[in-house]
């Protein structure tokens, strides 16, 4: 899934796991409400989790979840 905040919009924070904050919205031109994490603020703690596709970061959430909840001990 896309994560980068310029596809995003109606972003409301829901709270954090650790340092990953987790933020309601939806996708520009697509009223479907979705949970997630903005890549921008992942990458700050867990770059290895990112993953770019065609110029967008990706979050693969597996491994950004597996390394904010070792913060969370």
């Amino acid at each position: 899934t896309i994560s980068e905040l310029a596809v995003k919009e109606n972003l409301e924070y829901l709270g954090n796991v650790g340092p990953a904050n987790i933020y309601g919205f939806n996708y520009i031109g697509d009223d479907r409400p979705q949970v997630g994490m903005i890549a921008s603020d992942v990458e700050t703690w867990c770059p290895e989790a990112i993953k770019v596709k065609d110029g967008m970061r990706h979050v693969n959430y597996g491994a950004a979840l597996d390394k904010a909840l070792t913060f969370q001990s």
